[in-house]
């Protein structure tokens, strides 16, 4: 049974005698993936369960989510040209892929873009978001396996700037662990930052199956570098979504954009009442 399901059946259990105490429904917003912060928050402007019948429950969880949630994501994400769309994040959250997917995106936005592989320590990234550049008719700035990543984005940023482009960058993942690649995105930046004017967007990917495994990597990779909004991918399968709430609210830093599914048009745009009501099951 998926989150969804789970949570229309407790609220809307066909048996008449169900009494939901408080200590039910905190094992259930656990199983959503919600960080034990935000549970405790949501849960002390609830009330008393016993006084409440579980509709009313419902819409003030759904209600005091959404006035948090919209605090944090108050403004549609923007982009200008030329600029620089730098997207980070651990192996596997799927950056290679959103990199394509919104360079689709921003071109049906009617933007100029440019992607370039800047995680070069990886053969196949390359080669895969070069097969997405030629798919989605995106020009694509690589090099060799092994070469400084940090050349090939100030490159890809070159020719961005000259078609008056937003430059999509691809980094290789990382863990907030890892020093020397920790430190290789702070040189990407110090590199880039020579052009005074420049403006750079650093999006932090995050696999939305990985739970609170995502919360706390978000928390890390905002410790060592700074943070402009997030990307949560995956959310198509078998995550619950607790982990884009939770991330968005423990770090102050606003959901943009969701990825839902496997082709370039599955990456839209984070919207917080709709999600959550998918989210509540309401």
């Amino acid at each position: 049974m998926n989150w969804s399901s789970k949570i229309r059946s407790f609220f809307y259990g066909t048996t008449p005698e169900n009494v939901w105490t408080r200590d039910e429904l905190e094992a259930l917003l656990y199983q959503s993936d919600l960080s034990s912060g935000v549970i405790q928050d949501l849960l002390s402007h609830v009330g008393a369960l016993d006084r409440l019948d579980q509709k009313t429950v419902l819409e003030k969880l759904y209600q005091e989510t959404s006035k948090r949630l919209s605090s944090v994501c108050n403004k549609p994400w923007s982009v200008q040209t030329p600029s620089v769309i730098l997207l980070v994040g651990i192996n596997g959250s799927g950056k290679t892929t959103t990199a394509a997917r919104l360079g689709f995106y921003l071109k049906n936005q009617s933007h100029n873009v440019v992607l370039a592989a800047g995680d070069t320590f990886r053969a196949g990234a390359i080669d895969q978001l070069q097969t997405w550049a030629q798919r989605l008719d995106l020009p694509c700035v690589f090099s060799d396996y092994k070469s400084d990543p940090a050349s090939v984005i100030y490159e890809g940023w070159q020719k961005a700037k000259s078609q008056d482009a937003v430059l999509i960058a691809d980094t290789a993942g990382r863990l907030h662990t890892q020093t020397p690649l920790m430190e290789q995105l702070s040189k990407i930046k110090r590199v880039l930052l020579k052009d005074l004017n420049i403006t750079i967007q650093t999006l932090l990917v995050l696999d939305g199956t990985n739970g609170q495994n995502a919360l706390m990597q978000s928390k890390h990779f905002k410790d060592e570098i700074e943070i402009d909004g997030l990307i949560m991918t995956k959310l198509d399968g078998s995550s619950k979504g607790g982990a884009v709430i939770s991330s968005a609210l423990e770090l102050k830093v606003p959901i943009y954009f969701v990825g839902v599914g496997e082709k370039e048009t599955d990456l839209v745009e984070f919207q917080v009442e709709p999600f959550l009501r998918s989210f509540y099951g309401i």
